[in-house]
């Protein structure tokens, strides 16, 4: 039996005794390693006691060796050598060592005394060394051997923690001490069993390894392969593992050279590493939880057969540089604990569904499991089905060519490249992620591939999923035959940095696909370069969509670039479901910059389909180029606007805020009754066009191809002329734009147009506003969007319109109040007060004042919703951005000796509540008196005449007061100076009355 074990342990030795290649295992006192089918030795019995060491006499039943036989022991063994077995009465103590000889006989020999164990083993050259025994402490325990210590003709195999000169009589070495495993002669090889746990079966093809490999060594150092071949039994034995790392060991393996390669030809029976999880062949390397594996500058060859690694959880795996693994079938590495990658490659991995869990890549990481990433390779893996009765190939399952991800998967450094999936419809060249993925660093995927009809080069984030691509991480270069080129989203995406590009597909997504109920949110980044294009595009499918990105979910852009893709619809980006009209989808833009995008046909900057909406508050797209392919009609060089034919309800609708449109080019194709295209904005007549003055926009400097004056906004004929009669058509155009200043809208030949105009059914409004102008600059001042330099071969340079466009905040509600003057006036200015209620609370909020045809401004009401302005004769203000249904009362203060009407009623106030989209008009008409055409020829002296009266109406003639003559006489004017003469003359008069008075008293006396 113990030559059974001797075998094993010489075997292990040889596993590694390639050209130097390095195990090293710390050893942990209170763990042990067993394999998951191997028999786990007695917790109190130590190598020897009882059935393992024949110490009771009787020993175990061994399967003989090719070149053995054996016999029923009774402590003692004999074929080609002899081994002895003596057990002390003691349970608790341990044998003493024993001596094997090199020409095959063996003697071992036990004390039972506590603290003295010796044990000598004689090589094949005859020598003999003398190892140092444990010593049992008196709690019962057992320290254990110290290290040895070569010869000093001999170089040391392991690191040792005492110098080679010190006696075997100091204190053993600590636990956890390493212990050096390395390739050589027989004599340098020294190998501890403890680390490792083998099935018992295990042991028959090992020492045939190690037999034949010791051969070749020797007879050509450095130049072999150790070949792991299935044993016999291997239908029995169906969980055999060559190494399993258990609790406490830490494992180094690594070549000197790094030209060590391990081969593998396990056998192919099932084992069960987790729950829900199948792989089909056995790993080369187990680590249990506890347990750490390090591999670097090794080669690690599974010869198209096993899976390589199996980490459990609690496991951890580090791969360094150098380290290497290869041609697998399954999946590279399983892992449920800890994976590392700092270096290394992980390369020409097959990854077939009979073989590994769903046909995984490279790597599996499983549920719970972290795998971190910062340097290495995972590169050339590829998927290879076979449609046999084991399974059938399912549109729900998800595969990848480089690694599958179910846990928490960080990558800053390093490659995952030149991958290939398989042929179902989510699979992913070079990341599968149904966990968490951060991608960042320098870290790159690229260059990988989906076959037959499938999705995603790059990276596939599944429903729940959530992946980040942050700082300077590229995904370019992948291969998709249908849509999501570098990443096809299903879940939570959220782009803080990073590159997209280069990548192409048939259908949609070029860049990404963001997947219905999907959301995507980009900060910053670059996606560029990438292309969607199908020679079907013009197909009911509407496929080629979304050079940059195709959006069927939501989509937000606070950052970041969208630039230089290309796609048959959508060139920057596309947002919609062309193939369900009644999914909706959302993009909303609040920063960042789309550019330079080209569409073949509608919508080379942005493409809103049939039921989705798009809000812009904040950002820019310029220079971006609608071709009109295959009669594009309103292409929209910068934004197409699509429509629903069969329900306006479900019209594609724009929603923009403080925009600017200029500098916009659209084509020299006129109507063929003369009519111009638009260059600004031009609209179907399937369009609702509102363009307000709230949070509104400025259209102006928008020009033909060859520079000839064209309507800056242009909307077609309304429908009774084309499709539908009896469908909404509404077209609204506000007299302000952004900054305030009035537009100034006129019609081809210069005339100015009526409210009734710019509210109608069909419009071409031209103004002649330059972008050099103060009301540009005003407007440039305030704008948060801009849509400049974009290009499209027919109408809308700017905007190309069949669905809804909104820009600014409406309704628009105008409160007009206008000042008219009949008769000479008095003065010359009119004061108003303006009082506005919510119910019955006071408005104070912001609206647009207007006054004279000048440009808006922001006012606001005082604490009673009061507001007071001025108007001069024939002015008039208008109110614009009061709410519906906010109540006014308008009055006008004191305007002299007049008659006032408003809207031909007697009095000086008018009230009412604004209405949606309504214009309210208030005209206050004060009438004044005519001037007196026969004025008083007599205003200074003598009887005073009375006023001429009608004939109709004849008063009586009024008696002159007595006082009033000398009144009208003696008054003197302003200015004039005043004579002695007079003052004499009217006292003269005066005494002269007085004397009269008193002759005519004296008469009246006289009579009586």
């Amino acid at each position: 039996m113990k030559r059974r074990i001797l075998s094993g342990v010489l075997a292990l030795c040889m596993l590694f005794s390639l050209t130097p290649v390095t195990v090293l295992a710390e050893e942990n006192q209170t763990s042990s390693s067993v394999s998951e089918t191997a028999n786990a030795p007695d917790e109190d019995k130590m190598p020897g006691d009882g059935e393992n060491g024949g110490g009771d006499g009787t020993g175990g039943e061994q399967p003989a060796s090719p070149d053995k036989e054996t016999d029923e022991e009774t402590g003692s063994e004999t074929g080609n050598g002899e081994e002895t077995g003596t057990e002390p009465n003691d349970p608790d103590k341990e044998p003493a060592g024993g001596t094997d000889n090199g020409d095959g006989t063996g003697e071992e020999t036990g004390s039972g005394e506590a603290g003295d164990e010796t044990g000598k083993t004689t090589d094949t050259d005859g020598n003999t060394n003398e190892e140092p025994g444990s010593e049992e402490n008196t709690d019962g325990t057992n320290t254990p051997d110290e290290e040895k210590t070569p010869a000093p003709d001999q170089p040391s195999s392991q690191p040792s923690s005492q110098p080679s000169s010190q006696p075997d009589s100091q204190p053993p070495a600590p636990n956890n001490a390493p212990v050096l495993l390395r390739a050589g002669e027989r004599t340098e090889i020294e190998v501890p069993c403890h680390p490792y746990s083998f099935d018992p079966e295990l042991e028959d093809f090992l020492w045939d390894i190690f037999n034949y490999t010791n051969a070749g060594f020797k007879d050509n150092p450095g130049d072999y392969k150790l070949l792991v071949t299935e044993s016999q039994d291997s239908a029995e034995n169906s969980q055999r593992k060559l190494l399993n790392i258990t609790s406490g060991y830490d494992v180094l393996l690594t070549g000197q050279t790094g030209n060590e390669i391990l081969t593998s030809k396990a056998p192919t029976d099932a084992v069960e590493p987790a729950e829900g999880v199948t792989f089909r062949t056995n790993p080369l390397f187990v680590v249990e939880s506890g347990g750490t594996l390090t591999i670097s500058n090794l080669t690690l060859d599974a010869d198209g057969r096993a899976n390589l690694i199996v980490v459990k959880e609690g496991g951890t795996l580090i791969l360094e540089d150098g380290a290497v693994l290869t041609n697998c079938v399954g999946s590279a590495i399983i892992n449920y604990g800890t994976l590392e990658m700092r270096g290394g490659s992980i390369t020409n991995s097959d990854a077939q569904q009979k073989q590994s869990y769903e046909g995984n890549g490279a790597v599996l990481n499983g549920p719970g499991a972290t795998f971190t990433m910062t340097g290495g390779s995972i590169t050339d893996n590829g998927y290879s089905a076979t449609n046999d009765a084991e399974r059938s190939i399912s549109n729900d399952s998800g595969y990848a060519g480089g690694v599958t991800n179910l846990g928490t998967f960080t990558m800053t450094g390093g490659s995952i490249s030149g991958n290939g999936a398989g042929c179902l419809s989510r699979a992913a060249g070079g990341v599968y992620n149904a966990g968490i993925f951060t991608l960042g660093g320098t870290a790159s995927i690229s260059q990988n591939t989906t076959v037959l009809a499938n999705h995603v080069g790059g990276v596939y984030n599944a429903k729940s999923a959530t992946f980040t691509l942050q700082e300077n991480a590229v995904i370019s270069e992948n291969e998709a035959m249908q849509s999501g080129g570098g990443v096809y989203n299903a879940g939570t995406f959220n782009m803080n940095g990073g590159t997209i590009s280069g990548h192409e597909v048939t259908q949609f997504g070029g860049g990404v696909y963001n997947a219905i109920g999907a959301t995507f949110t980009m900060k910053d980044g670059t996606i560029s370069g990438n292309t969607s294009r199908s020679e079907n595009s013009t197909t009911a499918l509407n496929v080629g969509t979304g050079g940059g990105v195709y959006n069927g979910g939501t989509f937000a852009m606070e950052g970041g670039t969208i630039t230089g893709n290309a796609a048959t619809k959508g060139g920057g980006i596309h947002s919609g479901n062309p193939l369900d009209e009644n999914i909706v989808a959302a993009f909303t833009m609040t920063g960042g910059t789309i550019s330079n995008n080209t569409a073949d046909a509608n919508g080379g900057g942005l493409f809103v389909f049939t039921n989705s909406a798009a809000k812009i508050r904040r950002g820019s797209i310029t220079g971006n180029t609608a071709n009109a392919v295959n009669g594009g009609g309103f292409s929209g060089g910068g934004i197409y606007i699509n429509q629903c034919e069969e329900d306006e309800d479900k019209n594609g609708t724009l929603f923009l805020y403080n925009v600017a449109i200029y500098g916009n080019t659209s084509g020299t194709n006129d109507y063929a009754d003369g009519r111009k295209e638009g260059s600004g904005i031009a609209a179907c007549p399937y369009s609702n066009v509102h363009v307000y003055m709230t949070d509104g926009g400025a259209v102006f400097g928008n020009s033909s191809a060859d520079g000839s004056p064209q309507p800056q906004i242009f909307v077609d004929e309304p429908y009774d002329q084309y499709l539908n009669p009896d469908r909404v058509h509404a077209v609204q155009l506000s007299r302000y734009m952004l900054g305030g200043s009035a537009y100034n809208w006129t019609d081809a030949g210069g005339k100015a147009l009526t409210d009734e105009q710019l509210r109608a059914d069909e419009i071409a409004a031209y103004n002649t506003i330059t972008e050099s102008s103060d009301a540009a600059k005003a407007a440039l001042a305030e704008a948060d969007v801009i849509i400049s330099g974009n290009t499209s071969a027919d109408r809308g340079g700017g905007i190309g319109c069949n669905g809804n466009l909104y820009i600014g905040t409406g309704p628009e509600n105008i409160l007009r109040i206008q000042k008219q003057v009949s008769g000479p006036a008095s003065q010359q200015e009119f004061s108003f007060t303006l009082a506005l209620k919510t119910g019955d609370v006071p408005y104070t909020g912001e609206f647009q004042l207007a006054l004279n045809g000048g440009g808006a401004q922001s006012v606001q009401p005082n604490d009673q919703g009061q507001y007071t302005f001025t108007l001069p004769a024939n002015g008039q203000a208008e109110c614009l951005g009061l709410p519906t249904g906010t109540t006014y009362t308008v009055t006008e203060g004191a305007a002299g000796n007049c008659q006032t009407t408003v809207n031909g009623q007697s009095g000086n106030t008018a009230d009412g509540s604004i209405t949606e989209n309504g214009i309210i008009t208030l005209a206050f008409l004060n009438t004044y008196p005519q001037p007196d055409p026969q004025p008083d020829p007599q205003p200074g002296g003598g009887d005073e005449q009375p006023a001429p009266t009608p004939a109709s109406t004849p008063a009586p003639q009024a008696t002159p007061a007595p006082a009033a003559q000398p009144v009208a006489v003696a008054i003197p004017q302003t200015g004039d100076e005043m004579p002695v003469v007079p003052l004499v003359v009217v006292t003269a008069a005066a005494a002269a009355a007085f004397a009269a008075l008193l002759v005519l008293r004296k008469r009246r006396h006289g009579r009586d």
